[in-house]
C-alpha cells in the first residue's frame, strides 16, 4: 500500500510518497501477458483481455476417409438430455470448414457429438476423440 489515507489540501508532500507514487507508476509499464491473456497500453489506460477458446457440441455427419468431417453445431434441447442444431445454423461440410480430429482419425462414425473450438491459428474446427487412429 502507498498511503495509509487520502491526501488533503496543504498536507506536506514528502519524498517518500512521491518515490512510491514513481515506482507504482512505473510497475504499470511492466504488466505483460502471455496468450491466451493480452494487455493493451495507450494513453486511456491499460486493458487486460483473454482470448478464451469457445468450446462447441458439435454432431459428426459422415467424413471423407481422411479427416475431414461434416458437422452441426448442437445446443441442448428443451428436453432435459436432448440435443438440437444449433439456431445461428453453425455447420461445415468434408469441402467446406469441415471438423478434423486432431489424431487424423479418419474412421469416426456419423452422428458422434464431441466437444469442438476453433483453432486460433487455423481457424479450423477441430476436435479430440481420445485415440490415434
Amino acid at each position: 500500500m502507498i498511503f495509509d489515507r487520502d491526501s488533503q489540501p496543504g498536507d506536506i508532500l514528502r519524498t517518500s510518497t512521491i518515490n512510491a507514487l514513481w515506482a507504482a507508476w512505473r510497475s504499470i509499464g511492466k504488466i505483460t501477458g502471455v496468450p491466451p491473456i493480452y494487455v493493451d497500453q495507450d494513453v486511456g489506460g491499460t486493458t487486460v483481455s483473454a482470448m478464451l477458446e469457445e468450446i462447441w457440441w458439435i454432431k459428426l455427419g459422415t467424413g471423407d476417409g481422411s479427416g475431414n468431417y461434416a458437422w452441426t453445431r448442437q445446443v441442448p434441447g428443451s428436453t432435459p438430455g436432448t440435443w438440437v442444431v444449433s439456431p445461428m445454423g453453425e455447420s461445415g461440410t468434408t469441402t467446406s470448414d469441415p471438423a478434423i480430429e486432431a489424431n487424423g482419425n479418419a474412421l469416426i462414425p456419423a452422428n458422434t457429438f464431441v466437444a469442438a473450438w476453433r483453432e486460433p491459428s487455423s481457424d479450423a474446427i477441430v476436435f479430440l476423440l481420445g485415440h490415434c487412429p
